[in-house]
Order: C-alpha cells, then sequence, then structure tokens
C-alpha cells in the first residue's frame, strides 16, 4: 500500500474531494470523497491489487467548493453546472522485482 498526502493550497474556502482511477478493479483508494477545510491536508491510501499485469493507470483528484456542512458526496451527486477542478497522476505498476526508482 501506498499513500500519498495531497495538500492543497490555502483557501478560504473548504473543499469536497472526489477520488476517481481508471482501473477501480485493480485500485483500491481511500478515501473515495473526503472534505478538506483551508489550510489542510488529505492522505490518500492507494492499494493496488496484487497481479503480474503490468500497466499505467490514471488517478483523478476532482475538486469542488463545498456548499455549507454538506458531506462530499452530497455535493458531487447534487453537482449541477459545475465542472470539477481535477488534478490528474499516473499511476504506474510494475513487477515486485524490478526497480522502483523509475521516473519520467
Amino acid at each position: 500500500m501506498h499513500i500519498l498526502c495531497l495538500r492543497l493550497a490555502k483557501k478560504a474556502d473548504r473543499i469536497a474531494v472526489k477520488i476517481t482511477c481508471s482501473d477501480n478493479n485493480m485500485y483500491r483508494v481511500t478515501p473515495v470523497y473526503a472534505n478538506v477545510e483551508p489550510g489542510q491536508s488529505l492522505a490518500l491510501h492507494i492499494a493496488r491489487i496484487t497481479s503480474d499485469l503490468i500497466k499505467r493507470d490514471r488517478l483523478c483528484v476532482n475538486i469542488l467548493e463545498a456548499d455549507g456542512n454538506k458531506e462530499a458526496r452530497e455535493v458531487f451527486k447534487k453537482n449541477v453546472g459545475r465542472a470539477p477542478a481535477s488534478i490528474n497522476m499516473a499511476l504506474e505498476a510494475t513487477a515486485d522485482n524490478q526497480n522502483h526508482n523509475h521516473r519520467e
């Protein structure tokens, strides 16, 4: 399991975050939905299901301003007409015996 700490720039507004992945059968990400208070961090736990398959996938962090005290899931469910800001990251799985210091 890997942990990615996402620190968002200090903002005056609370934000709702939704994490999506290009292959939900291979990756487990928690939390999927979260609210982040101004200046706070969000730790994402990313686990890949054991497999011999070597491929590239994507993780996307979708961000909307949170409305009041609504839960993040509700903010995204009731979102109409607002495109979320997004941060896209590449996930690259390698065989366990390969060098993990690969950089693009």
